[in-house]
């Protein structure tokens, strides 16, 4: 059975929230960090006409008393009525939507953006810049 896509005109993107916070604590300095990230995402708008997404990026470093950052920003996305093809219902679209919302985050190039912030704000005063990959995780049940 053939199964209907989504095609975007245009995509934008609205940063609403970045929290950095560093520890001052010196003797920090020299010890060993892990750094996880965290993607989680939210629909606030799937229609035939637009698709809109909250995307949250959390970084933390372990031990986690060292540094976190967490950045949210709103994903919209045009749909193309032309190329797309029609859902049966919007159930079906909303599964279509969970099934490929790494490729539509990262097709939206809205992480490379967070990249560059988190780049930027972790090399403040010298430190080392923190590079993370412009990928969408989440984990699956």
């Amino acid at each position: 059975m053939h199964k209907p896509k989504l095609y975007f005109t245009s995509v934008s993107h609205t940063l609403t929230s970045l929290q950095y916070s560093l520890s001052p604590d010196p003797a920090t300095i020299n010890i060993e960090l892990n750094i996880n990230k965290i993607g989680s995402y939210r629909i606030l708008t799937c229609s035939e006409e637009e698709l809109i997404l909250e995307v949250k990026t959390s970084i933390q470093g372990e031990p986690e008393s060292i540094f976190s950052l967490e950045a949210i920003y709103i994903q919209s996305n045009k749909i193309d009525t032309e190329k797309s093809e029609k859902f049966g219902s919007d159930e079906e679209r909303l599964e279509y939507v969970n099934d490929n919302i790494e490729k539509i985050i990262e097709g939206g190039k809205g992480l490379e953006q967070i990249t560059l912030l988190v780049g930027n704000i972790t090399s403040t005063f010298g430190n080392i810049p923190l590079i993370i990959p412009p990928f969408f995780s989440i984990k699956r049940d």
